[in-house]
C-alpha cells in the first residue's frame, strides 16, 4: 500500500462530479481517506487535495475481443484495460488455455506489451507473435492475481477472458454475430448479399430473425432495408437500397463502417 495525494480545483459553480467519480471509480473507501484540505486560490476559487491510502486492488474492466465473443480473426492482439495503472506484467502473470484441443499455448508463441501498463486505466496488450491463435479454437485467457498496481496491490481474484478464433462466415455464432461491409458481394448495383452458417442452430420454418443496421453516422444507413433469404441450412442477409432521391449517384459501395447485426432464435414464432 502507498500514500497518495490528488488535487482537484473548484471554481464557482463548477460540477463536482469529476471528484465523486474519483472516489467511485478508485474504489476509495472512508477508512483510505486520510486527510482532505481545502485551500482558496483566489476568488471564488479553491482547492481540494485528498490525501488517501491506496488499498484497492486493481480490476479487468474491459477486454478485446470481449468474453464469449466469436469470430475472432486468427493473429489478432488481445487487449486488457485495467481499473487503474499497473505493473509490468511477464508470462508468469497470464496462462492462454486453448480449451479446444486441452493444451496451454507456451509463452515462446505470444509477446506481452506493457508499455502502456502505467496508464490511469492501464493496458496490456498479447501480441499473437507465434502464430497460437488457430481458426475454429476456443481460448480462456487467463489474468492471474500475481497481477500487481503500482502500490503494490494484487489482484483479488483472476479473471478469465473466454473467445473463438474463427476466419469462415460459416462459423458465426447465432446467439448474435455481426456482418461487416466487406463481406457483403454486390451482385446488382443496388442489391449486396451475404450467406451465414450458423455453427450451432439448425435453420427452420419456425426459425425468428431480428436484424440491426449498424453504421458511423446514422445517417449512412438511410435507404438501406436489410432483409433475410432463407437458404436452407443457411440465410442470406441482403441489403438492397430505392436510390430514391439519393445524392450522389449510386455506387457499388457500401457506406464505410456499416455492418448488419444478426439474431437467430428457434421455437419463438
Amino acid at each position: 500500500m502507498a500514500i497518495r495525494i490528488r488535487r482537484f480545483t473548484i471554481g464557482k459553480g463548477s460540477n463536482l462530479d469529476p471528484i465523486n467519480r474519483f472516489y467511485l471509480e478508485e474504489g476509495i473507501r472512508s477508512a483510505d481517506v486520510l486527510h482532505v484540505n481545502i485551500s482558496e486560490l483566489g476568488r471564488d476559487r479553491v482547492e481540494y487535495v485528498i490525501t488517501y491510502e491506496d488499498s484497492t486492488a486493481p480490476r479487468v474492466i474491459a477486454t478485446f475481443p470481449t468474453d464469449g465473443q466469436r469470430g475472432v480473426a486468427p493473429g489478432t492482439t488481445v487487449l486488457a484495460i485495467f481499473s487503474e495503472s499497473i505493473q509490468s506484467l511477464t508470462s508468469a502473470d497470464i496462462e492462454i488455455f486453448n480449451i479446444t484441443d486441452m493444451v496451454t499455448v507456451p509463452s515462446i508463441d505470444y509477446t506481452i506489451d506493457s508499455s502502456l501498463a502505467g496508464e490511469r486505466r492501464g493496458v496490456i496488450q498479447i501480441i499473437d507473435s507465434g502464430g497460437y491463435l488457430l481458426n475454429q479454437k476456443t481460448y480462456r485467457i487467463t489474468f492471474k492475481t500475481s497481477i500487481q498496481d503500482l502500490a503494490g496491490n494484487n489482484m483479488e481474484e483472476p479473471f478469465d477472458l473466454i473467445f473463438t478464433a474463427s476466419t469462415s462466415l460459416a462459423d458465426l455464432d447465432f446467439d448474435g454475430s455481426n456482418v461487416g461491409a466487406p463481406s457483403f458481394a454486390n451482385p446488382s448495383l443496388n442489391r449486396w448479399e451475404v450467406i451465414v452458417t450458423p455453427a450451432r442452430l439448425t435453420i427452420t420454418d419456425d426459425t425468428v430473425f431480428q436484424l440491426t443496421m449498424r453504421a458511423d453516422t446514422g445517417d449512412e444507413t438511410a435507404g438501406f432495408n436489410p432483409k433475410i433469404e432463407r437458404t436452407g441450412a443457411s440465410f442470406k442477409i441482403v441489403l438492397e437500397h430505392d436510390f430514391v432521391n439519393q445524392v450522389p449517384e449510386p455506387t457499388a459501395v457500401l457506406p464505410t463502417g456499416l455492418s448488419v447485426e444478426w439474431l437467430a432464435a428457434n421455437g419463438l414464432g
